[in-house]
């Protein structure tokens, strides 16, 4: 995270962060297109997979906000977290988080960012 940010619009894939000088940006190209190859087209289902974690990262966040409204128990809170926690791909966990400080996750998607706005305190699980 440190190098890429995975585009949450719609690719789903890793681009070098624009900060970064052309040595960096080439070191990222390197690394997860021809090492990794994460954005690579014969590995689709990696994408895939990717665009389904966003899906089940916001339905975990939405039961989460639904039940914090309900004043449910702290042990169902934790156990919701607990599943966050557990969530394959937690490059999409991060990257949403990362969105929502950068202030660029209502172009994404405003329900979410609603999300985040109604829970904080997911900024550090």
């Amino acid at each position: 995270m440190d190098f890429a940010i995975l585009d949450l619009t719609g690719t789903f894939k890793f681009y070098p962060l624009p900060t970064l000088n052309d040595k960096g940006k080439r070191r990222v190209d390197y690394t997860y297109n021809v090492v990794l190859r994460l954005n690579d087209g014969e590995r689709e289902p990696i994408r895939q997979a990717r665009e389904n974690a966003l899906e089940n990262y916001s339905a975990r966040l939405f039961k989460y906000v639904a039940k914090k409204k309900a004043n449910a128990n702290q042990f169902v809170l934790d156990k919701i977290i607990g599943g966050i926690k557990k969530e394959a791909h937690p490059t999409i966990w991060k990257e949403m988080q990362r969105y929502y400080i950068l202030g660029k996750l209502g172009a994404v998607d405003t329900e979410l960012k609603k999300l985040f706005d109604d829970a904080p305190e997911a900024l550090t699980w």
